[in-house]
């Protein structure tokens, strides 16, 4: 059974798999392949991260209300990303729908060989 002190740094680790998308969710991924808390959360930053990004090249694409859209889809991404970090730090498993799914699945994958 994991220490408290243990299980607040893999808290702090995912909620930092968050902070440069990614970057630090590849970062989590590649380095705590022991923990599926950790790579859970590095991969829901990842495929979060490319959601955004797809969105806003879509929305690029739309002449003078898209880059309205760009600006909403920014702020609702800042303020849903600050949730996940809080979420991460609480030691939740907080699923976003879709991407949740796939992260959860993903991060069960690639453990340790035994």
């Amino acid at each position: 059974m994991p220490s408290e002190r243990a299980e607040q740094e893999a808290r702090s680790i995912a909620a930092i798999a968050y902070v440069l998308g990614p970057v630090t969710g590849i970062a989590c991924i590649l380095l705590f392949r022991d923990n599926p808390y950790i790579r859970f959360h590095g991969w829901q930053s990842l495929l979060f991260s490319a959601f955004v990004a797809l969105a806003v090249a879509a929305l690029d694409a739309v002449p003078l209300l898209g880059l309205g859209m760009v600006f909403v889809l920014f702020v609702g991404a800042v303020l849903l990303l600050l949730m996940l970090v809080w979420q991460a730090l609480r030691g939740r498993w907080f699923l976003l729908p879709l991407i949740g799914d796939v992260a959860l699945e993903m991060s069960q994958r690639g453990g340790p060989r035994e």
